[in-house]
């Protein structure tokens, strides 16, 4: 099975590195999985814009439930199951 190679910041899209430099100022790093959304750097503006919106209408903890259930349901997605 092939992998996908994330990329650091110099190897996004040029589209994408501002968004990249504004994860890591907010974060004091860049998660994997912004990095990888930057392949994409449409998708990786809309997770900034979601995150964005929803930090002006959630408070932090309200905010931090959906993000850990998101997180939980994609690494569910990601596992390969090992044929018998």
């Amino acid at each position: 099975m092939s992998r996908i190679a994330i990329p650091g910041r110099d190897d996004a899209p040029l589209e994408a590195q501002p968004i990249l430099d504004n994860v890591k100022k907010i974060l004091g790093f860049v998660p994997n999985l912004q990095r990888l959304m930057s392949i994409s750097p449409n998708a990786l503006a809309g997770w900034a814009g979601l995150m964005g919106s929803l930090s002006k209408t959630l408070d932090v903890k309200t905010r931090e439930v959906p993000s850990r259930r998101w997180l939980e349901l994609g690494w569910r997605s990601l596992r390969v199951v090992q044929p018998k």
